[in-house]
Order: structure tokens, then sequence, then C-alpha cells
């Protein structure tokens, strides 16, 4: 009976060792929002400086444009 309270002392001690460390992560530590959010900010305007070259280039008609201009405000 011993034996078996040990593997089980053992199974929690490895599961701990998996969740404590980010539940004692300090609130400082975590990843910084504003930097997420002017990343997704630099895709977007890439993405439509896109669709500008390509309603340019005639890759892409003005209604073409025009629906992928609004899809991605959309999302």
């Amino acid at each position: 009976m011993i034996v078996f309270w040990l593997v089980c002392a053992i199974f929690v001690a490895i599961a701990l060792a998996f969740v404590l460390p980010s539940l004692l992560q300090r609130p400082d530590e975590k990843p910084d929002e504003s930097g997420r959010k002017e990343a997704n900010i630099a895709v977007y305007r890439d993405q439509i400086a896109e669709l500008k070259r390509d309603l340019e280039n005639g890759i892409a008609s003005a209604d073409q444009y025009q629906q992928d201009r609004w899809r991605g405000k959309a999302i």
C-alpha cells in the first residue's frame, strides 16, 4: 500500500512541476499587449498596401479591391 501512495505522490509532484511555473509567473512577465497590437496593425497596413499594388498592376479589379478591403476591416 505504501508503494501505491509513493507512486501517487511522484505523479502529483510531476504534475505540479508542469503547472506551478506558469501559476507563479509574475504579471509583469506576461507578453506585452501593446507590442502585439502594433504588430497586428503593421500586418494590416501591409495587406492594404498589397491590395493597392494589386489594383494598380491590374491583378485585381476595383470591385475586388473594395470587397477585399471591406473583408479586412470586418476581421
